[in-house]
């Protein structure tokens, strides 16, 4: 499957292997494809 996320009025869609890296406070949302189910990981930098 894959992860549509939306950042600055554009929407990127994130597949296997992709990552996307925002500045904190940065709004954002997401939501699976259609394509099938996934597994993310969701990390913070400190």
């Amino acid at each position: 499957g894959s992860l549509v996320v939306g950042v600055n009025g554009k929407e990127v869609k994130l597949k296997a292997g992709d990552k996307i890296e925002l500045p904190a406070g940065t709004p954002h949302w997401a939501r699976v494809s259609e394509d099938g189910p996934i597994i993310y990981l969701c990390a913070t930098k400190s």
